[in-house]
């Protein structure tokens, strides 16, 4: 019986000291983003990250899925290589690599697919500043639900309510017209406002002028 106990007090207290560890770690980075959704996540954590690097925030990036990557402000990726199947406590590793260069931001994208392991990671191990979710499409609905009202709700379950959520006014008609209210830092995203092609071309105007210098 000394001995169940006393393991169990080891286990308890390895614990508690891992868990005060990861808090220090979250600490030293003063920017968290966790994009979520159902496609597009890694390509717009890459955005992110390299839009706050460009206007001088030095960020880190972590990407999911087929091509996992660890990503550096200056555009270097070094490959994320696991030991066994992918787990979230993955996620506790990078944070704490990003905390040791001192980053301004890290964006991170959501590696979970399970509800309940999806809030988890969100609330527990990131505990963003700020959430985005990229959009909502029929997939994994073995797991996340037939229904796109039911992937949208546990989405939304995963972005704490503390966090300033970004989502598309296409995910909000779904969440509305499944009964949910509002987030309490609710940032609805128009995407017709934005004319893709006529960024482009300034942006190849913009380079033609520099180019010219």
């Amino acid at each position: 019986m000394i001995i169940i106990f006393s393991s169990l007090f080891l286990l308890v207290f390895v614990g508690a000291v891992e868990l005060m560890l990861h808090r220090s770690h979250l600490r030293k980075i003063p920017l968290r983003i966790h994009v979520n959704g159902s496609r597009g996540k890694s390509s717009i954590t890459r955005l992110i990250a390299a839009g706050l690097n460009t206007g001088g925030i030095s960020t880190f990036a972590k990407t999911t899925g087929s091509a996992t990557r660890f990503i550096h402000p200056d555009g270097a990726e070094d490959v994320v290589r696991r030991n066994g199947m992918a787990n979230i406590s993955e996620q506790i590793r990078v944070i704490k690599n990003i905390s040791k260069h001192h980053a301004d931001a890290a964006v991170i994208e959501c590696m979970a697919i399970r509800p309940y392991l999806q809030k988890i990671e969100a609330t527990q191990i990131v505990q963003p500043h700020i959430s985005v979710i990229s959009n909502i499409r029929s997939d994994h609905v073995d797991v996340m639900g037939e229904k796109l009202s039911d992937i949208a709700r546990s989405m939304l379950a995963a972005a704490p309510e503390e966090s300033e959520l970004f989502i598309t006014g296409k995910t909000w008609a779904l969440l509305h017209d499944s009964g949910f209210q509002s987030h309490e830092h609710l940032h609805i995203i128009d995407i017709d406002k934005y004319d893709l092609k006529d960024h482009l071309h300034r942006s190849e105007e913009h380079t033609s002028e520099l180019q010219s210098h």
